[in-house]
């Protein structure tokens, strides 16, 4: 280990992985599952990843042969807690190659045992049952573990909060942001306890488009405006035109359930069944659907864009759709982005979508709408002004005291045509008017203030 590689850990030891979590943003920090069973007070060390097969473990011994000094042993063992990769002789082997600690996406056994050996161990489960000895599987390639993407050369970070792990090129610019974070906080806690003025969190004066987008950044940015940005998505949704080629390059992937917070597939535009080829189309969607954890809206439910908002949709969400029109969400104070079908595949695979920091224009609304207009005359006005072109690049956001009279249907008007103008997107907050919306589809639970 070079001595440059060794100051870096011995820095990222000052922060806990919270503190390195704030100054890295998302895709960072593994499920919340993996959790510290033995001695978990603090491992840092670059990774050494084992690719094992769901429920085959024999290769994780010949990987603890291959640990350095320092080494953290990532064993990807796809969330299967029905076997164990880990025991209390790998423990003793491992301390004895003097290894930092192992992270699990499984389970281990010989709990008492490992207490007595000590060496740090992180999983998601205890079992007592035993894995497969057939030695399949690869050592030091790039794996996913506990839904993180870990890497060669990646750095492992676990204590009792969790596990993150770190890009040793992001490393100094995520610890200048958490020590910027922790120097905040402090400050912050020095005057409440000046003022006796109790303040839960500190306001930033960001509209909402940039609120939504700092809050799901995958890397840390400046967000300026045309720079790539990498975001969390929470949604997709697809329709049945273009979704089968979507779902066919999911599969390529490999992995066994989609990793969005929610993907639904619509059978919603191709509805005639002339031959034999939508019948197919569908049969196939629905199928795979089931088989990745994926929603399906059957033929007859409605149209995908309005689908998706009223019975998934969720103010301060991040959705990518593969229908033009997905920005309709933006009526609820949801960042809906339409995109390609190979987009779509590729967050549902967990892999931070790549954006262009959009320019965000402000759109204040006065007044009402007179008798005998309507939301479209909205639009049609901004059509007017701004061209078919002239919204390329750019976030709409909506706001003002005209905003307030129009229901979600009227907005969803003004965010759905909104593609017309080639905009990224459209947004309106989320007020009073969505809580009445989501209130009449029974979820108005999911409209939190923080979303406003």
């Amino acid at each position: 280990m070079t001595e440059e590689r060794k100051k870096l850990i011995e820095d990222l030891r000052g922060f806990t992985t919270s503190e390195l979590c704030d100054g890295a943003g998302l895709y960072h920090s593994m499920d919340y599952t993996i959790k510290p069973w033995i001695n978990g007070e603090r491992i840092v060390g670059p990774a050494l990843m084992v690719d094992v097969p769901s429920g085959e473990g024999a290769i994780v011994a010949d990987a603890i042969l291959q640990a350095k000094e320092g080494d953290v042993i990532v064993v990807a063992g796809r969330g299967n807690c029905s076997c164990s990769y880990w025991g209390d002789h790998r423990s003793f082997c491992a301390r004895m190659k003097k290894a930092a600690g192992v992270v699990i996406d499984g389970a281990f056994r010989d709990v008492e045992e490992c207490k007595e050996v000590g060496f740090p161990v992180f999983a998601r489960g205890i079992t007592c049952g035993t894995a497969g000895k057939s030695g399949a599987g690869a050592i030091n390639v790039t794996v996913s573990c506990g839904g993180v993407t870990v890497r060669p050369g990646d750095i492992v970070v676990g204590d009792r909060n969790g596990v993150c792990v770190i890009r040793p090129e992001e490393a100094k610019e995520i610890m200048e942001r958490a020590l910027r974070k922790r120097e905040k906080q402090k400050t912050l806690v020095e005057e409440m306890k000046r003022t006796g003025v109790v303040v839960t969190k500190v306001k930033m004066a960001q509209n909402l488009t940039r609120k939504i987008l700092a809050s799901h950044l995958a890397k840390p940015s400046e967000m300026k405006p045309g720079e790539e940005i990498y975001l969390k998505v929470d949604q997709t949704l697809t329709h049945d035109i273009n979704a089968v080629m979507t779902y066919l390059a999911f599969e390529a992937v490999g992995i066994d359930r989609v990793r969005t917070e929610c993907s639904v597939s619509h059978l919603d535009h191709n509805l005639l069944y002339l031959d034999h080829k939508t019948p197919d189309d569908h049969i196939y969607l629905q199928s795979v659907a089931k088989k990745y954890g994926v929603y399906v809206s059957r033929p007859g439910n409605g149209i995908c864009h309005a689908i998706q908002v009223a019975r998934f949709g969720a103010p301060g969400k991040l959705s990518m759709g593969g229908d033009s029109h997905t920005p309709h969400g933006g009526a609820i104070g949801m960042l809906c982005i339409g995109v390609g079908g190979m987009d779509v595949a590729t967050a549902m695979t967990g892999v931070p979508m790549r954006l262009k920091m959009p320019e965000i224009i402000r759109v204040n609304l006065t007044g009402r709408l007179r008798p005998g207009c309507n939301a479209k005359e909205v639009i049609l006005e901004m059509l007017r002004r701004v061209t078919v072109k002239g919204g390329l690049g750019k976030v709409f956001e909506y706001v003002g005291p005209g905003v307030e009279t129009l229901e979600v249907s009227a907005r969803a008007t003004i965010a759905n045509m909104g593609a017309e103008m080639g905009a990224t997107t459209s947004i309106f907050p989320a007020d009073e008017q969505v809580r009445k919306f989501m209130k009449a589809q029974e979820r108005e639970g999911v409209c939190p203030d923080a979303a406003r």
